[in-house]
């Protein structure tokens, strides 16, 4: 619950059982059905980064679930051809709307301190 409450969650929860198109094409099988799924996992790995796509500058970035949150974004652009194109723009997007929070992200220590040589 970093992004939202309790309750906006079980709203969209629920927006998303009667909503028709994602009932239609999750039915079907078609491969846009699997857009919204790879988005939110690679917003979801980016939060378990510590990266900042919240508002939560009391928590470090660390490294290895970065690199993680790197290659669920990378293999999520395999899928369908329309988030080959969406998510690098939303992800460039995310970055550009808070340039100063990842740049002070980006200048604060994520490797461990055995290997302090590297920064």
């Amino acid at each position: 619950m970093r992004l939202f409450d309790r309750w906006t969650g079980l709203v969209a929860a629920g927006l998303l059982t009667v909503n028709p198109w994602h009932l239609q094409t999750s039915r079907y099988g078609f491969d846009a059905a699997l857009v919204p799924l790879f988005v939110l996992a690679s917003v979801a790995a980016l939060l378990w980064a510590n990266l900042p796509i919240d508002d939560d500058e009391k928590h470090r970035p660390r490294w290895v679930p970065a690199l993680f949150a790197g290659t669920v974004a990378g293999i999520s652009c395999y899928g369908y051809w329309a988030i080959r194109l969406f998510l690098p723009i939303f992800l460039i997007g995310a970055v550009l709307l808070d340039f100063k929070a990842w740049w002070r992200r980006l200048k604060t220590a994520m490797v461990p301190w055995r290997f302090a040589f590297l920064r």
